[in-house]
C-alpha cells in the first residue's frame, strides 16, 4: 500500500472519530440543556404554587388565580391544582361569563374520576345557576349514573328539565329528589333546601 493510500485511510478513520465525538458531544450538551430547562420548570412551578396557595389562603384571589394558572400552564396534568384554580375562579367570579369559566375549569378538571365527582358537582351547579341547562344537565347525569339516589342531581336535573321546557321530566325528577332528599349530607341538604326555597319564591 503506498504513502498515499496510507494517508487517505488514516484520514477517514479520523474523521468518522470526528464525527462520532461531535454526536457524542451534542448529546451530552443537548442532554444537559434539557435538563436545565427542566429543572427551571419545575422550579418556576413550584413557586407559583406556593405564591398561588398562599394569596388563596390570605384571601387575595387576583393572585391565586394568577399563581393557579401559571402553575397549570407549566403543569397541565395536575387536577388537584386545577380544582384550586376553578375554586378561586368561581369565588372571584362576578358575571356569568366568569361564572362560565369557573364552571368549565372546575368539569375539566374532575374529568371522568369518580373521586372527584364533588367537584364536578360544583361546576354543573355554576352551570345549572347561570342558566346553561344543557351543560349542567350532562354533568348531573353523570352524578345520577354514579349515585342513582342522590336528591341533589335530582333536584338539579329537574331545574335543568324545566329550563328546557320538559316539564313532565322536571315534575317527575322533583318528585324524586323530595323522596331522596334526606339522603343528602347535612351540607347537601342546606344547600338543597335553599334551592327549593329560590324556586318556590320565584
Amino acid at each position: 500500500m503506498s504513502d498515499r493510500q496510507n494517508a487517505q485511510r488514516i484520514r477517514r478513520v479520523f474523521n468518522w472519530k470526528g464525527f462520532l465525538i461531535l454526536i457524542v458531544g451534542v448529546l451530552v450538551v443537548g442532554g444537559g440543556l434539557f435538563g436545565l430547562h427542566y429543572s427551571m420548570v419545575r422550579l418556576s412551578a413550584s413557586k407559583m404554587l406556593a405564591q398561588g396557595e398562599k394569596a388563596d389562603s390570605e384571601g387575595k384571589l387576583d393572585l391565586a388565580v394568577r399563581g393557579y394558572s401559571h402553575y397549570v400552564g407549566l403543569r397541565p396534568k395536575d387536577m388537584d391544582v386545577k380544582t384550586k384554580l376553578g375554586k378561586a375562579l368561581a369565588k372571584q367570579a362576578t358575571t356569568p361569563i366568569q361564572r362560565r369559566s369557573a364552571a368549565k375549569v372546575l368539569c375539566d378538571a374532575a374529568g371522568i374520576d369518580p373521586a372527584r365527582s364533588e367537584t364536578l358537582r360544583e361546576g354543573a351547579r355554576i352551570y345549572a345557576e347561570i342558566g346553561l341547562f344543557d351543560e349542567a344537565r350532562d354533568h348531573f347525569q353523570i352524578l345520577l349514573a354514579r349515585n342513582p339516589n342522590d336528591g341533589e342531581a335530582e333536584y338539579y336535573l329537574a331545574v335543568c328539565e324545566a329550563g328546557r321546557s320538559e316539564f313532565a321530566k322536571a315534575d317527575q325528577l322533583l318528585i324524586k329528589a323530595i323522596k331522596d332528599a334526606p339522603k343528602l349530607t347535612p351540607a347537601q341538604q342546606s344547600t338543597f333546601a335553599r334551592c327549593s326555597r329560590s324556586v318556590c319564591l320565584s
